[in-house]
């Protein structure tokens, strides 16, 4: 019968220490199990929980990217892909490829060819040597703008009569295209043809699904002049996969980011069969985010869920009595999961 006692004490005592905050934590942080991460047997305060998930060096969007980045897109002009084809339709029509700097041509001349070049790159300041010619400015012009360049010099100094002149481009270099977020090989990509947002992600590998936000930004300088802020056209993801044809399917120009978001998560923890972090869809309920984390266990105390919610920097703490919710109707008590919440479901006293 003492040791029945002995053991009873034990546990309130822990219970106490575990709700108060126990030894090595700092005053007010609760210890929570992090069953999700790498050791079942390892402890966790809330407080370093919020660090892990509220991250200083994220954007709105959600995730770590340079601070550069995230300081173009907070000062670019938003708009929808409706409003940009509107404004900027013209810009986003069809156009032939202007070769620059680092892009390597081969030229052929048919009528001879001590004329014709294998490989030709274009020099940091656009040009090319060529026989007989000497420098040509190539940069900024098109295939067949070089093609009748050339032509009309051999034929104007009268080394030939009526020249044929082939130019293609062998290795694009010059116009660059980055690809972020939630893609399979984010990085820079070469752009080598009149190519659309799906064209690029293709080359990217694909969006990854599992972990991509709702949205597809586009950044993009639509205005050269100096200071002028970028432009973000946010694009339905959904409106961009459901056909090739879909006017969300952009043109990409030089210069252009492409930026997917990744999925807005949520974090449940504590007494549920299946911790962890869930992406966060629309209007979730904590009774929803409960049930997608496998519900309760057999010893949680659903009268005392709470949520911590992180806001500008600020930790502010939601009680819901999930019971109550589930004797009464949820009607009134529910609350909407918002990004980054972290949800805590105790144990039972007893």
């Amino acid at each position: 019968m003492g040791n029945f006692r002995d053991r009873m004490l034990i546990y309130v005592v822990f219970m106490v220490l575990l709700l108060a905050g126990g030894p090595g934590c700092a005053s007010g942080q609760k210890m929570v199990y992090m069953d999700n991460q790498e050791s079942r047997s390892g402890m966790l305060s809330e407080q370093e929980l919020l660090r892990k998930v509220e991250d200083p060096a994220k954007t709105e969007f959600g995730d770590k990217v340079d601070t550069r980045f995230k300081e173009t897109v907070g000062k670019a002009k938003r708009m929808s892909v409706q409003e940009y084809l509107e404004l900027l339709e013209e810009k986003n029509s069809p156009g032939e490829y202007r070769t620059g700097p680092g892009d390597v041509l081969r030229i052929t001349v048919y009528e001879d060819k001590a004329l014709s070049l294998d490989s030709a790159r274009i020099s940091a300041e656009g040009v090319i040597q060529y026989p007989l010619l000497g420098t040509l400015e190539v940069a900024g012009k098109t295939v067949s703008e070089i093609q009748n360049m050339i032509s009309g010099k051999l034929k104007e100094m009268d080394f030939l009569v009526n020249p044929h002149v082939s130019v293609k481009i062998t290795d694009y270099n010059s116009q660059q295209v980055v690809l972020l977020g939630a893609v399979h090989r984010p990085g820079s990509y070469a752009l080598k043809k009149e190519e659309t947002l799906l064209g690029m992600l293709s080359n990217a590998g694909g969006i990854r699904e599992q972990e991509a936000g709702q949205h597809l930004i586009l950044i993009r300088q639509e205005d050269e002049l100096e200071g002028k802020p970028k432009i973000a056209v946010q694009i339905p993801l959904s409106d961009l996969l459901g056909s090739t044809d879909q006017p969300a399917n952009l043109r990409v120009q030089a210069d252009d980011t492409v930026y997917i978001p990744s999925a807005s998560k949520f974090f449940v923890i504590g007494q549920v069969q299946k911790p962890g972090g869930y992406i966060l869809k629309n209007s979730t309920s904590v009774a929803e985010a409960i049930s997608m984390a496998g519900g309760f266990t057999s010893i949680a105390a659903p009268n005392r869920v709470h949520i911590t919610r992180m806001a500008q920097n600020q930790k502010k703490v939601i009680r819901v009595n999930v019971k109550k919710m589930i004797n009464d109707g949820p009607d009134h008590l529910d609350v909407t999961v918002q990004p980054n919440d972290l949800i805590v479901v105790p144990e039972s006293y007893f």
